[in-house]
């Protein structure tokens, strides 16, 4: 993938420690984007979210121990439970405070990438979560990596 400046390489057990961990199964395109890529920068970085929201342009893919914190999968699935739906994992932001996400939930919105748009609210009247900040840009990972330009 040319198009990426990758972080440091991750071997498979710590990715499947990392599934296991947090008791979800990724998708089969992202574990090996991980697996070759462990993250990283972009240079095709623009995408499209949708008409109405227009265009993006995202900052880092986020990997497995990875400096710094922010860019880091781990430390965002476990410190920021309160942002996302349960199994929507963020995998990338913009320089925003946007988010892209991945559906790990075995159903059938696996394996489906989101906008989280954290400028609109996603509680309901007693604080649970709702998908109104999401919006679906790609259904797979595999597809979203072809979207970007």
């Amino acid at each position: 993938m040319e198009f990426l400046k990758k972080f440091d390489m991750i071997f498979t057990p710590r990715i499947i420690a990392f599934e296991e961990k947090n008791k979800f199964k990724l998708p089969d395109d992202y574990f090996s984007f991980l697996k070759n890529y462990n993250g990283g920068y972009p240079t095709r970085d623009k995408f499209n979210i949708s008409d109405s929201q227009g265009i993006d342009i995202l900052d880092v893919f986020h990997g497995l121990d990875v400096k710094p914190r922010f860019s880091n999968l781990d430390y965002l699935v476990d410190n920021y439970t309160d942002r996302f739906i349960r199994h929507i994992i963020p995998i990338g932001h913009d320089a925003g405070g946007n988010y892209v996400c991945l559906n790990v939930n075995q159903g059938n919105d696996y394996g489906k990438v989101y906008f989280y748009d954290h400028e609109v609210e996603n509680k309901d009247e007693n604080g649970n979560l709702t998908w109104d900040n999401l919006y679906l840009i790609a259904d797979s990972f595999a597809d979203f990596l072809e979207k970007l330009y």
